[in-house]
């Protein structure tokens, strides 16, 4: 079934072709916040100076994280900015109790991030969503998806598109991913 204003790609990548900066394959090829300044995550908090949420505030930049270890999300941790790069390469972070949901932006790049025990879905894609990557996370134990890729209904025409999932893992769900 086709669903017309959303191109979905699930592509493997070249080995060498996941570097930073060197460029993703699919639809949804970006450079995020690569070339981006890099902000770095030094808490492992859910709010305040030094956390994830503090540093997907603003866009144009490149977010690392100093430590790694569990993050415990009170509440949905929503990506509003363009131009952003969510880095967990150089550690092992996993967010766990609320969603991480993009949401009318473009450009954004998710990549080694472990995402567990959503009470609803663990990652969503919602809105006019343009050029998102997602590549080596995985999601395990959401309530209800892994991955939802989905349209606002308040405005339907603002439809997702051009979204990249590469060398991921979904698993113990009702569902891997509804597009």
């Amino acid at each position: 079934m086709r669903y017309p204003g959303i191109t979905i790609a699930v592509v493997g990548l070249l080995a060498a072709g996941w570097v930073q900066g060197a460029g993703y394959e699919g639809f949804g090829a970006t450079i995020g916040g690569d070339k981006s300044p890099v902000v770095q995550v030094t808490s492992l908090a859910d709010k305040g100076p030094g956390t994830l949420r503090e540093a997907v505030q603003r866009g144009g930049r490149r977010i690392v994280f100093a430590k790694s270890g569990t993050i415990k999300l009170k509440k949905t941790l929503t990506i509003k900015q363009p131009n952003l790069t969510i880095d967990g390469f150089n550690s092992k972070v996993t967010l766990t109790g609320a969603p991480l949901a993009i949401e009318a932006t473009h450009d954004v790049i998710i990549r080694y991030l472990r995402l567990r025990k959503s009470p609803d879905d663990n990652l969503r894609i919602a809105g006019a969503c343009r050029h998102i990557v997602i590549d080596h996370c995985s999601s395990t134990s959401a309530g209800d998806g892994a991955l939802d890729i989905t349209i606002d209904y308040d405005k339907p025409k603002e439809r997702p598109a051009d979204i990249t999932v590469s060398w991921c893992i979904f698993a113990g769900t009702k569902k891997a991913m509804l597009i």
